[in-house]
């Protein structure tokens, strides 16, 4: 277990080491960190705590850093502390605000069993983000994320336009096939009608051959006994017979 032993004078609190300003460049401006300190009870370190002070011109919705601490104790040791600054609403720290932070970072010293003094030597940005930019301060690379959204709008934009566009040429040649198959269906629609027609007028024409050599038959017949009949009238006169048209109507 971590011990924190404080020296023997009698300015300084018990567990508390307090550190100058740091100041962090960024954006045209400045991060100050002051009064950064780790809080302990009386036997390890529990928190650290620090002011920031936004010196730039932009409202930091993100804001991660990381502390550089010396320790000594039974060995001396140098630490990195990963910081995410908390975001209180939409913005966690806006432009020319002063806020005050404490974070838990027992972890860090679990592993210690004696340290005499703990103190902050150093602060680096690891990532930084506002409305406008989103600053890697690790590789250094920046993101402009008005440029960015621009990108997705456009890319939206002509996406959305590709589709109507595409919707339109669909549409018009399902169109173009219904107005194709329309004229398809009229002109077999027209064939068939006249093919009805020509077969209903040729059967008209049959039956008014039929009726008119019944009518010649029964009138070449009416008159003759049955045995009188030759055998092809005969055939003739029950074919007439059987299309009722004997005698003819």
């Amino acid at each position: 277990m971590l011990m924190m032993r404080c020296p023997a004078v009698a300015t300084l609190l018990l567990g508390v080491l307090y550190g100058g300003d740091l100041t962090l460049p960024l954006d045209a401006g400045n991060i100050v960190i002051r009064d950064a300190r780790f809080v302990s009870d009386k036997t390890e370190v529990r928190e650290v705590s620090y002011t920031l002070i936004n010196q730039t011109s932009s409202a930091w919705r993100t804001l991660k850093l990381q502390f550089e601490t010396k320790a000594d104790c039974n060995v001396e040791r140098q630490m990195t502390i990963p910081l995410y600054v908390p975001s209180n609403g939409e913005w966690a720290l806006g432009d020319g605000v002063t806020k005050s932070y404490t974070q838990f970072v027992y972890k860090f010293f679990s592993d210690f069993n004696f340290c005499r003094t703990v103190e902050i030597t150093g602060v680096t940005l690891i990532f930084a983000e506002n409305s406008k930019v989103q600053i890697d301060g690790v590789t250094g690379e920046r993101v402009d994320l008005e440029k960015q959204q621009r990108e997705l709008d456009d890319a939206e934009r002509r996406s959305t336009e590709a589709q109507t566009k595409k919707n339109a040429i669909d549409a018009a040649r399902r169109r173009q096939l219904a107005a194709e198959q329309k004229k398809k269906d009229a002109e077999l629609n027209a064939r068939l009608a006249k093919s009805r027609a020509e077969r209903e007028a040729a059967a008209a024409e049959e039956g008014r051959k039929l009726r008119a050599n019944c009518t010649v038959i029964y009138q070449t017949t009416i008159d003759k006994k049955v045995k009188d009949l030759t055998v092809r009238e005969e055939q003739q006169v029950r074919a007439c017979q059987v299309l009722g048209l004997y005698p003819p109507r």
